[in-house]
């Protein structure tokens, strides 16, 4: 069976022309698919469409091999097992695919609503697996291939989102009475989920979300006829909002890698969300970019979708060999992000390295300047002087050698209007070399000046320095001397005040004139304190008048000729002795 079926995807590529880029198409018999896929065609895309019913498909098929190549091949949305042989046939010869068109969907009207006919074979809703779920398993599987094209995937979503429940969520899989629609359900998933795959293969896919608007399709079929009437006459035609399809798979600013996009089929409805319903005036060709609701941009809700969908996969025996790949891919972009992490830090270092050595070759260029200039002006002023030197030589050569005591020959008186021109010429040559000679000299005892007065200069700085130097040291020394007779006098002081102090402290007080009320108090409460009560008695210094009258002198000669005298050279040891 494997070699039938690689033999004909043979003959069929090169029949349609395997260089062309590679867009597949579902639901494409009928509505927005069926003019998608013939604008593709036409477009130079090698079309695949990707429907339910060959049969229907014939008609979309034949359409599209008028515009360009196309080919048909049968996929059931309803069931897992037709998604993966879908996916393995393109496998075969690993083709890359440059677009996915998930436009393929059921409506409510259009689903199953019987309790018996709700799930499919992979007990899963109908219309919810349809509508999102395949969809999701189709794209993983196809990521190696559009990963090699760097292709983008389009969801054909739908404003309905709005207002689906996320409790609908944990209903997915079970039989609903009464029955409950999950087609705003399965809308919302398709956006949450493009914005999980674009966190995880952004880089190399880009994923799209279009809201159409109302379009009169085949979407409608389940409904009464003068139904779907209205809705074809009010509505906007399948090939217009095709033309809005179209126009995301094709324009540059979709190209992965970029963010993905909510483009809607009418205009203004980037100015309001209730035009995204209907408006009388069509988008066509023209982007009209929007914020989707705001549960696209909840990272948890995204992880929940990935990993229920994921489950839900898994549960109806689906073998995920994708995942082995994914998980090799993720390593492979940590490894990625880390080589180009060290190379950025490598890059850096040498960057500020090369800045390093640029600036310090620079400088040294700077210097080796300066050093070539001073040199050229030496040369020049050796090469002035050398000149100099060597026309008074010259000159002093020239001159007659007279002996001493020769008298001088006369010369003879010729006219000022008789000297030939030759000898003012030479007179006038040799006062400019005259004035030559002597800027020289200006200009070397003016070096010669300039170089004195540094060096003086520096010469006093290094004498402010020493003497600076001078006075920290002896400034230190002072202050070792003065800590050291601290310390002697702390060592050599009484811890208790001695008597002798007392009888010093009244002979200075008492010898200079009488102190007033306050100081005479603080006096008679020393002697109190010091047990000299007898000789305060006898000075008559007993009562508060005695303290501020005018005190005669030698009143107190008898009281203090009892009290020890101090020496003026060293009192220290008088009253260490008189304690």
């Amino acid at each position: 069976m494997l070699p039938f079926r690689l033999c004909l995807w043979f003959i069929m590529s090169t029949a349609a022309g395997s260089t062309k880029p590679l867009a597949i198409v579902t639901g494409a018999n009928t509505g927005i698919g069926f003019h998608t896929a013939e604008a593709l065609a036409e477009r130079g895309f090698h079309v695949i469409l990707a429907c339910r019913s060959l049969e229907r498909g014939e008609n979309a098929l034949a359409a599209a091999q008028g515009k360009g190549s196309a080919e048909l091949r049968r996929l059931d949305l309803s069931s897992f097992a037709s998604v993966q042989a879908f996916a393995a046939d393109l496998g075969i010869l690993g083709r890359p695919v440059e677009l996915l068109v998930c436009n393929a969907g059921l409506n409510s009207a259009s689903a199953n609503q019987e309790p018996d006919g709700q799930l499919s074979e992979d007990k899963v809703d109908v219309l919810y697996q349809t509508n999102y779920l395949s969809h999701f398993l189709l794209t993983l599987l196809l990521l190696p291939l559009l990963r090699r094209a760097r292709g983008r995937v389009i969801n054909i979503s739908s404003v309905v989102h709005r207002s689906a429940s996320l409790d609908d969520f944990e209903i997915t899989t079970r039989i609903r009475e009464p029955y409950v629609s999950l087609y705003g359900l399965s809308k919302l998933a398709q956006i949450v989920s493009s914005y999980a795959l674009h966190a995880r293969y952004g880089e190399e896919v880009a994923f799209h979300c279009v809201n159409p608007g109302g379009v009169g399709s085949d979407i409608w079929r389940g409904y009464a006829g003068w139904q779907q009437k209205l809705f074809s006459s009010i509505l906007i035609s399948p090939k217009t909002a095709a033309s809005t399809v179209v126009a995301a798979c094709t324009a540059k600013e979709a190209a992965a890698p970029c963010r993905p996009r909510y483009w809607n089929g009418y205009l203004g409805a980037d100015r309001s969300a209730l035009l995204e319903f209907w408006s009388p005036f069509p988008a066509r060709e023209a982007l009209v970019e929007s914020q989707p609701a705001q549960d696209h941009q909840d990272p948890k809700l995204a992880e929940e979708l990935w990993e229920q969908s994921l489950s839900e996969i898994r549960a109806a025996g689906v073998e995920m060999q994708y995942e082995r790949a994914e998980r090799q891919l993720l390593a492979a972009n940590m490894e990625r992000q880390r080589l180009n992490g060290l190379a950025q830090h490598l890059a850096h270092l040498a960057l500020q390295r090369s800045a390093a050595q640029l600036g310090a070759a620079q400088r040294r260029w700077s210097k080796a300047e300066r050093q070539r200039q001073a040199a050229a002006t030496l040369q020049e002023e050796a090469k002035a002087l050398g000149e100099a030197s060597f026309t008074e030589m010259q000159a002093f050569k020239a001159l007659p050698s007279v002996e001493p005591g020769t008298p001088q020959p006369k010369r003879p008186r010729t006219a000022p209007d008789t000297a030939p021109a030759a000898l003012q010429d030479t007179a006038l040559e040799e006062e400019s070399k005259r004035r030559q000679a002597a800027a020289e000299l200006y200009a070397q005892a003016r070096l010669h000046r300039d170089l004195e007065m540094a060096v003086e200069q520096a010469r006093k700085q290094l004498q402010r320095r020493h003497l600076a130097n001078e006075h920290r040291a002896e400034a230190e020394v002072a202050r070792r001397e003065n800590e050291e007779l601290q310390s002697s006098l702390a060592s050599r002081r009484p811890e208790g005040p001695p008597p002798g102090h007392v009888a010093f402290a009244l002979r200075s007080a008492l010898a200079c004139w009488s102190k007033r009320r306050r100081l005479c108090e603080q006096v008679l409460n020393g002697v109190a304190a010091a047990g000299l009560q007898n000789a305060a008695e006898e000075s008559g210094l007993v009562t508060d008048e005695s303290c501020g009258q005018q005190l005669p002198p030698g009143r107190f000669d008898p009281v203090l000729g009892r009290m020890p005298v101090l020496p003026e050279d060293d009192p220290t040891e008088a009253l260490d002795s008189a304690w």
